[in-house]
Order: C-alpha cells, then structure tokens, then sequence
C-alpha cells in the first residue's frame, strides 16, 4: 500500500506493518530518525478524534510521544499517523496470577481516571440517558430493540434514579478495559491503546473486565478494587447507576454482535440484561 511508503519515509525503511484486527495501520520497527524502536499508527480519514486523543492521553500520560502527521492528501484513505516509542509490551501470563494481575490493573485504571484531563474533541458520554436511547435506535432488531426500550424505561420509572445520576462523578474512562489491553512494560503492568477515552461515569470502565475477563469472580473483583483504591476514590455508587451502566454497556455488546458474528461475546450481553432485569424485577 502506498501509506506503508508514506510511514516509511517519515520514520525509517526498517519499519514493518503488523497485521491487526483495528480499522488504523500499524507499523513497528527500528527508526533511524528518532535512534530507537518505534510503534505507529495510521488512521483513516473519519477517525480524527480518535487519533487527536490517543497522541493526547499519551502525553499527559507517559512519555512515548514522539511526532505525528497529518497527511496533506489522503493515501489509501488514511489521513493522520501518530509515532510513539515502542516499549516493547509483553502479554499478560494471564489466567495465571489472577489476583495479583486483576490488583495491579484495578492500580493502573486508577492511574489512568486520576491522571487524564478532557481534551477538546474528547467524546462526552456523561449524559448517560441520552447517549442509551440513542444506541437503542440504532439496534438493528426490532424485537431486541423493542426488548431493550422497555427495560430503560423500567430504569426512569424509578423516582431516584435522575437524582441518583445527577450525583454520580464523571471521569475521564479509557473507553475499553480488558486484560487484552493490559501489558506487561518494562517488567510492570501497564494498560495501553487510548483512542476510545471519553468522559463519562467511572463504573462503565469496571463492566466489561467483570463480567468478560473476571467472569464476576468476587475474588478478583475485591483485588482490582484493592488495586484501584492505592491511587484513586471508589465513590459510593448507587444500585441504579450501577446497573444502568451495566445496561449501557450491555447494548454497545448487542449493537456490535449484529455486525460481527462473535457468539461468546453476544452471551456476555445477554447475561448482562438478564441480571438487570433481575435488578429491575422483570423476571
């Protein structure tokens, strides 16, 4: 492809595209411009914000920051390419060492909430009830999304519920927790891959590390927390939050598994639903 020129040019003929499962191009590789291995990214024309925040966690984040581009013309319909220094990550020896790894995570997500401030352009998901009966309109099943509106106003009937989200904090949220984007660097965990961050309630980070990766393990969820509150807060978060968190992630699962066939992820979402109906008494 052309665009593997164009990265080529700009950091170094040693450096090789990797196949990935994203939408973005990704390269690594040696860099005679900046003396040392580099990791880059290109992204496509619609994904700017992506790219703006990721180059912008990196920098309040840790010191892998090396350049960007912003490609005059688009070539093979990427537009913007960010170079960090690659550290060279190792996966986690996961499910070995379960609890110490879920302590050490629950540390860096702290870490990251504690840390990371909103940029311009940042997506905001504070308004939680609007952003839900959108993502349910988008559904593409009407049975599912029939399903769905009635459990979210099941939800509002409840007369705490607007009080009780008016009163929960919002942070800055990595966008996409799970032990596949936790990594072992320079003999440490560390949690990487920043282009989802949004701003939004704290617990909607914890809900797919739960349920897909610590399968709802007490033990593992305690150690995360434990982890979580060496540098940061657990504020005191209610039972409709809570859930309706749950819930939110629940129909970001269903909308994804009607493009891409992935069963198992599917039955995450659906056990999801059953335990807040369960929550809400529907069952």
């Amino acid at each position: 492809m052309e665009i593997d020129l164009v990265v080529q040019a700009l950091v170094g003929n040693c450096i090789k595209h990797i196949e990935h499962e994203s939408l973005n191009r990704i390269y690594a590789g040696y860099s005679q411009k900046y003396g040392k291995n580099v990791f880059v990214k290109a992204y496509k024309q619609g994904q700017q914000n992506k790219f703006l925040v990721e180059m912008a966690v990196n920098r309040q984040l840790n010191n892998r920051y090396l350049g960007q581009n912003r490609l005059t013309t688009m070539i093979d319909d990427f537009s913007y390419i960010l170079i960090l220094e690659d550290l060279s990550p190792k996966d986690l020896d996961w499910p070995n060492n379960e609890e110490k790894l879920a302590h050490e995570m629950g540390r860096q997500v702290a870490l990251f909430h504690t840390t990371v401030q909103p940029i311009q352009g940042m997506p905001n998901t504070t308004d939680l009830v609007k952003i839900v009966g959108a993502s349910i309109m988008t559904v593409v099943s009407k049975e599912t999304r029939d399903a769905l509106l009635h459990i979210n106003e099941k939800f509002h009937d409840n007369r705490h519920f607007w009080n009780d989200l008016k009163m929960t904090e919002s942070v800055v949220l990595h966008g996409d927790v799970g032990v596949r984007n936790f990594k072992i660097i320079e003999n440490k965990v560390a949690l990487i891959d920043f282009e989802r961050a949004r701003v939004g309630i704290k617990y909607v980070d914890f809900v797919k590390l739960f349920y897909q990766d610590f399968r709802l393990n007490p033990k593992l969820i305690d150690a995360f927390k434990a982890g979580y509150l060496k540098i940061g807060t657990l504020e005191e978060i209610s039972e409709n939050i809570k859930w309706y968190a749950i819930f939110y992630t629940a129909i970001g699962i269903y909308k994804y598994t009607e493009k891409i066939d992935d069963q198992n992820f599917k039955l995450i979402g659906e056990q999801m639903i059953d335990d807040c109906c369960r929550f809400l008494a529907l069952t």
